[in-house]
């Protein structure tokens, strides 16, 4: 298929997903924020001395939104049996038992694994690397937040057990991200979740999250970076995989202002209660193109923030009534700041032949509604690409009555 279909189905899927999450919403909450130490703050927007009321426009800016009317009808679906989460036994449920390493003391220690993505073959299919499936997973110690890093979990492709997952410790020495040139790299503090493909010659390429520090005295504001490398994989002995190391580790896309927001319109003027995103990047190839598809904020020219959103029938859906009502509902939310800032998008690039960025393209779908769509995942089915999307309840901005809601029918956050 093309890539333009991807276009035309985002919306419908990106819904679908939405969906499963359970939730309706206004916009996006101010609170549990992955910045500022996890501080919440208010959003701090000048008050022109002679403030004027925008236009009315109708601008989709070329792509798809999940729009207000969309989102209120989510309430109406969360009873019938598709949408709901299948139940299950928690206490059945085990930890992989080589979920095993050290803490800052050189002790052992049982580590929390959390995002986790397999390798695959370009057409979206669990890859078999040499008689073994391999995973990437976030893990770290459970009582250091920042302690999150990529490891390598690998076992033989026929071994069904949980038992036969063995860990081949963390993909990355702290050492290897300092390459000349690449200052982005360099100030590297965490890892965060990607995507990994094997090459048409057998290698293993990876995609993931380069997470800075927050020291905003410094000038660091947790700025997101689209990176990548080769992991060189090896079998020193039958049935063991051991990382021998990186290369071509290298930046790839940290936004560009236009399309999508950068870390510095975020927070740079001091303000820091937005939840900027630029992460979670998953490969993509069709008809002989790369691509990645990641989490994001729209940029300046695919509909950036401010009270001007409000005015944007594009994001109401709806007839003109439902549009003029829910507006001065917005216009007069004691949440009407937060909203104003709410611009969450998935975003997608085109990469060249060496994962190197070749083309920033315009989102495949936005939404006023949730801040943050953890995540994205597609694989292929046929002709089609399908999205799936985690969306967390604690990024979105909602009445009290929703929220009660929410917090009955499905908890904080689901998928």
């Amino acid at each position: 298929m093309n890539i333009n279909h991807l276009y035309k189905k985002a919306a419908a899927v990106t819904m679908a997903a939405a969906l499963l999450a359970g939730g309706t919403s206004a916009f996006a909450s101010g609170s549990g924020q992955d910045y500022n130490g996890g501080a919440a703050t208010r959003p701090t927007h000048p008050v022109p001395e002679n403030p004027t009321t925008p236009s009315v426009i109708n601008d989709t800016y070329g792509f798809s939104h999940i729009t207000r009317f969309d989102a209120l009808k989510m309430t109406k679906q969360q009873n019938r049996p598709q949408f709901q989460v299948p139940a299950f036994n928690p206490d059945q449920i085990r930890n992989i038992p080589s979920a095993v390493g050290k803490d800052a003391k050189g002790n052992t220690i049982n580590l929390d694994v959390w995002d986790t993505w397999p390798l695959q073959n370009a057409d979206g299919t669990v890859a078999n690397y040499n008689g073994y499936q391999i995973v990437f997973g976030l893990a770290g110690d459970p009582k250091v937040s920042s302690d999150t890093f990529i490891y390598l979990f690998y076992k033989k492709a026929d071994d069904q057990s949980l038992d036969a997952w063995k860990n081949a410790g963390r993909v990355f020495k702290d050492t290897d991200k300092l390459v000349p040139k690449d200052w982005i790299l360099n100030h590297q503090s965490e890892e965060w979740s990607g995507s990994a493909t094997m090459t048409k010659d057998g290698k293993v390429r990876l995609f993931y999250t380069n997470r800075h520090p927050w020291d905003a005295d410094q000038g660091f504001f947790g700025k997101q970076t689209l990176t990548t490398a080769q992991v060189n994989v090896s079998e020193p002995a039958e049935g063991t995989l051991k990382v021998d190391g990186v290369e071509d580790f290298k930046s790839i896309f940290d936004g560009d202002g236009k399309m999508y927001q950068t870390v510095d319109q975020a927070f740079s003027g001091g303000d820091y209660s937005d939840n900027h995103t630029l992460r979670d990047p998953h490969y993509v190839e069709d008809n002989g193109h790369k691509y990645l598809v990641f989490e994001a904020n729209t940029g300046s020219e695919t509909g950036y923030q401010g009270d001007e959103m409000f005015y944007n029938k594009a994001y109401y859906g709806g007839n003109d009534k439902f549009f003029e009502s829910e507006r001065e509902k917005l216009l007069n939310s004691p949440d009407k700041d937060y909203m104003s800032i709410a611009n969450g998008a998935l975003g997608i690039i085109e990469l060249n032949d060496d994962y190197s960025l070749k083309r920033v393209m315009k989102p495949l779908i936005a939404s006023r509604y949730p801040w943050c769509k953890n995540v994205p995942r597609w694989c292929r089915r046929s002709r089609h690409l399908y999205a799936w999307l985690c969306i967390r309840f604690d990024r979105w901005a909602i009445q009290a009555a929703e929220r009660k809601w929410i917090g009955a029918a499905s908890g904080s956050e689901s998928a």
